[in-house]
C-alpha cells in the first residue's frame, strides 16, 4: 500500500512533470490555432466559391438597349446589339468570391459583393453588363442583386466558354 503523503511530498519536491504537462497544453493549443486559421482562411471562402483575383480583368457596366451618347455599341453572345456606358460599376476589387457552375440547362454565375461596394450601388439604368477579359459574357436586369450577392445565367454562352471565364476569375 502505498501513503499518499509520500506521493504528495515528491510533487512538491520534483516540479518537473507539471513543466511537461505545461508544454503539451502550449503545443496543443498552438497546434489548434493553426489548424483553426488554416480552416479560417482556406476553406471557408471555398464553401462559398472562389476568390475573385484584384487583378482578375472583369467589370459590370450599366447596359441599354436604346443608344447614348457616349456609350459603347456591343453585341450580346445571344446576338443582340447593346450599349453599356464607358464607367465601370464593379471591378475585382468590390468581389470577393464567386461560385460557377456549368451544370444544368445554362451556366449560373454567382458573384459575392463586398459589403461597402454593395452599399454604394445606385442603379441609374435597367440593366447591368457583364465583361470577363474584355469579352461581353450577358447582360441582366440591375434589380438582380440580392443582399450582397449576385446571380448571372448565361444562357447564350457555352459551356467551355463559361468555364474559360470562371477560370480567368481567378488569374
Amino acid at each position: 500500500m502505498s501513503n499518499p503523503s509520500a506521493e504528495f511530498a515528491m510533487d512538491t519536491a520534483d516540479p518537473q512533470p507539471h513543466t511537461g504537462q505545461r508544454w503539451t497544453i502550449v503545443v496543443g493549443l498552438a497546434v489548434f490555432a493553426i489548424i483553426l486559421a488554416s480552416v479560417w482562411w482556406y476553406l471557408f471562402p471555398r464553401l462559398f466559391g472562389e476568390r475573385v483575383s484584384g487583378s482578375a480583368d472583369v467589370a459590370f457596366r450599366f447596359a441599354s438597349t436604346a443608344p447614348i451618347e457616349g456609350w459603347q455599341a456591343e453585341t450580346t453572345p445571344d446576338g443582340l446589339p447593346v450599349f453599356v456606358s464607358p464607367e465601370v460599376v464593379w471591378d475585382a476589387d468590390d468581389l470577393t468570391t464567386f461560385h460557377g457552375s456549368s451544370e444544368g440547362p445554362a451556366p449560373l454565375l454567382r458573384f459575392y459583393i463586398k459589403p461597402e461596394s454593395c452599399d454604394l450601388f445606385e442603379p441609374t439604368e435597367s440593366h447591368l453588363a457583364l465583361f470577363v477579359h474584355g469579352k461581353l459574357l450577358a447582360t441582366f436586369p440591375a434589380d438582380s442583386v440580392s443582399g450582397h450577392s449576385l446571380t448571372i445565367s448565361l444562357p447564350s454562352v457555352s459551356v467551355s466558354e463559361a468555364e474559360e471565364a470562371f477560370a480567368r476569375l481567378t488569374e
